[in-house]
């Protein structure tokens, strides 16, 4: 079970995370002693199926083509269909590398601390999943590199200067961006009005409280294995939050309400809602039979 989550969560699992490489169990032994191998299996084969088997008629190649084309097809429908789904409560979460320690380096650090207490007998920290250990630490660690901003300081003025955030009456308000694609950047949201810091704060301790109610996170995940590092070194988390639920209801909506925010941008985070484009194994199937699908 600690393997299966470590192995969901972040591909294959390295020596990092203190996982071991176990070798498949060999087939069991007979009473006898011996392996089952191929002549045994022989054996048990009757002269009844031997007719039974010789009256299949075999496929031709253009049958086949034709049944591989019809499950291409067929795979491509449910994965519209799982697209469209995701898009109501799935989001994709970047993390770059920003400050010390980064975002990415607190999972690592949590996920082996999970790990070690997990393995103890009868220890709480095992009951609880790693996807929402995870999501947790992502946002008491945002909270605690925000925290220091509530006061005047070289963080604050920088994030002024940066055109993140501006100051309003004592107050430091966030600003959101949007890609301009005249100016090739990212620039002002007008459209959007800043949020204030201190109530941003307490809604990420609210978050936290929120992440860890039963049912409420389907899944939360790398999309590359730990060891394959980007050469932007920017990691890609997929998340799925529950469509049921008022403490589900309330994280989502949150959360997609900060997409854009210069807040999260400040501590190497951002994140999106998720969309309706096929993944790269289905487009490259969907290649392979031409666009009229």
């Amino acid at each position: 079970m600690i393997q299966e989550q470590l192995q969901e969560m972040w591909g294959a699992v390295t020596a990092e995370l203190g996982s071991s490489q176990e070798r498949p169990a060999k087939a069991p032994k007979t009473p006898g002693g011996k392996g089952r191998g191929h002549k045994a299996k022989d054996q048990e084969e009757t002269m009844q199926d031997q007719p039974m088997r010789q009256a299949r008629a075999r496929p031709t190649k253009a049958g086949l083509d034709d049944v591989v084309r019809d499950l291409i097809r067929l795979s491509l429908r449910h994965e519209s269909s799982i697209a469209t789904l995701r898009q109501d409560g799935g989001l994709v979460l970047y993390l770059r590398p920003f400050g010390e320690p980064t975002l990415m380096q607190v999972l690592t650090s949590a996920t082996q601390e999970w790990r070690k207490k997990a393995e103890e007998p009868n220890h709480p920290t095992g009951r609880v999943p790693l996807r929402v250990v995870l999501l947790q630490m992502l946002l008491q660690a945002t909270h605690e590199k925000l925290t220091p901003l509530s006061q005047p300081g070289e963080a604050r003025k920088h994030a002024v200067e940066q055109g993140w955030a501006k100051e309003q009456q004592g107050k430091l308000l966030w600003n959101f961006q949007r890609w301009n694609p005249d100016k090739k950047q990212l620039t002002v949201d007008q459209a959007k009005d800043p949020i204030e810091h201190g109530l941003q704060l307490d809604k990420l301790q609210k978050m936290v409280q929120l992440a860890g109610t039963p049912n409420a996170i389907h899944r939360f995940c790398a999309t590359r294995p730990l060891q394959t590092t980007p050469a932007d070194g920017i990691a890609v988390l997929m998340l799925d939050i529950s469509l049921r639920g008022e403490a589900a209801q309330m994280l989502h909506d949150t959360l997609l309400h900060w997409q854009g925010s210069c807040m999260l941008q400040a501590v190497g985070l951002q994140l999106r809602q998720e969309t309706l484009q096929r993944s790269k194994l289905a487009e490259s199937l969907r290649d392979r039979l031409g666009h009229g699908l």
